[in-house]
């Protein structure tokens, strides 16, 4: 996908989104209809924002559907209706209206232009899926260690609610002591 966008000749826009987003879903209609008009003048594509969690990342994507066109070096974001012919007059020319911001940095700091695979005896592609292979394993680090702290929190919870049935002094009360015969 990245090398797409930075090497397209013509306009690529793209759209954000989740499976399990009520508005990403409504739109569908209108992306794959607007695909269809302008399949020689812009590229047009989705990506579903948790298979590609990384990249999503790298683009600054917070809200779904989110909705950028590239153009060159520039991205810019689209805010009008969803709808097919908003879509196209944006894509078109309404998006030089506004200022767009730089492509975001690849991973590692390569120029916005450079291929992923650039450096010496490296496949192409190569130091792409290495960076996203590293970003996962950062996120699962996180996973890991958010998942340990709740699990202690829990313990300490469940500690605290299975002293309920002492006396205020933290002793055991005398009927749970006392054996019967």
């Amino acid at each position: 996908m990245e090398e797409l966008v930075r090497s397209s000749p013509l306009p690529v826009f793209i759209v954000f989104f989740l499976r399990g987003c009520g508005h990403c879903r409504s739109m569908e209609q209108e992306w794959g209809a607007l695909a269809t008009e302008l399949k020689d003048q812009v590229q047009v594509a989705s990506l579903d924002a948790l298979q590609w969690r990384p990249l999503t990342e790298l683009w600054g994507v917070e809200r779904f559907p989110s909705i950028k066109l590239v153009k060159g070096d520039r991205v810019y974001d689209f805010h009008g209706d969803r709808e097919v012919d908003d879509f196209k007059a944006f894509a078109l020319g309404g998006f030089a209206s506004g200022s767009g911001a730089p492509l975001p940095a690849l991973p590692g700091g390569a120029p916005p232009h450079a291929s992923p695979g650039a450096q010496p005896h490296a496949p192409p592609g190569a130091r792409e899926r290495g960076d996203v292979a590293e970003r996962q394993g950062a996120s699962y680090l996180h996973l890991a260690i958010g998942f340990g702290l709740g699990m202690l929190f829990a313990a300490a919870i469940w500690g605290c609610v299975s002293w309920s049935g002492t006396t205020g002094t933290g002793e055991a009360t005398a009927e749970k002591d006392e054996k019967v015969d």
